[in-house]
This record gives C-alpha cells, structure tokens and sequence, in this order.
C-alpha cells in the first residue's frame, strides 16, 4: 500500500513515512557546501557583537552594514572589503549560529555569588500574614 495521496505520482509514492525506501546506492549523497562565512568573518563580527552588548542576531543583522561603517570611521574596525560585504550582507540566522560558542560560555549556571550572599537568610517572621486578604 502507498503511503502517498491519490493525486500524487510514482516520485512521490517511493518516499514512506520514515524516508527513502530506495536502496543506499540509489540515493544521492549530499556533497558538503562550501563555506562562505569563515574565521575571517567571525572575528570582527564577534568584536562587533561585543560592541553592542550581545544583541541577537535578528537585531544585530539589519544595523550591521551602519555599525561597520562607523567602527571603521572611528578605526575601531579594519577589515578587507571582502570581509565588509560578508558583514553587510551576513543574516540573522548564520550570525546567531556563528555566535552561539560565544553565548554558551557567557551563560551562567545558578546564582551569582552576589546574589546568592545578598539572597535573605532570615525565615519569615510572619508567615501568615500574606494569607489575609487585602481588603
């Protein structure tokens, strides 16, 4: 029995609900892509990132090509003109994958040792009292 609706052809029909169900010499191997965005890209963009104090990338992406024409103006940023259109035209989605080392590192785990000392260490002296009803 074909797992494919009625209206669909005999492509479509060979796919079952768990893949493929032609053989593995069959199928075509994907070939990797070539990567447009390296380490010459990640470093000014981490600095850029840094810059702006962490933002997201689907905030970050529509300021990038504003911010890299200031930090240049100012000397804060030199890079080639190949690496300044990757950054201009770089999307939200490839800067949060390009960033997320970044975050999980920055990312803390429990309180902070100055929250957990300011935390209060008394109980309650009135436990009931937050039980009545404000009227």
């Amino acid at each position: 029995m074909s797992c494919a609706p009625s209206w669909a052809g005999p492509a479509i029909t060979r796919v079952g609900p768990y893949g493929s169900q032609l053989p593995p010499e069959a199928r075509r191997l994907r070939t990797p892509r070539a990567r447009i965005y390296g380490e010459d890209v990640a470093g000014p963009l981490r600095m850029i990132w840094a810059t702006l104090n962490g933002p997201s990338g689907k905030r970050l992406a529509p300021f990038m090509a504003e911010i890299v024409e200031v930090l240049e103006r100012y000397g804060e940023l030199e890079v080639s003109p190949d690496v300044r259109d990757k950054l201009r035209r770089i999307s939200a989605v490839t800067i949060d994958r390009m960033l997320a080392p970044q975050r999980a590192r920055l990312k803390t785990k429990g309180p902070l040792g100055h929250q957990a000392r300011d935390a209060p260490q008394t109980p309650d002296p009135d436990p009931h009292l937050r039980r009545l009803p404000l009227s």
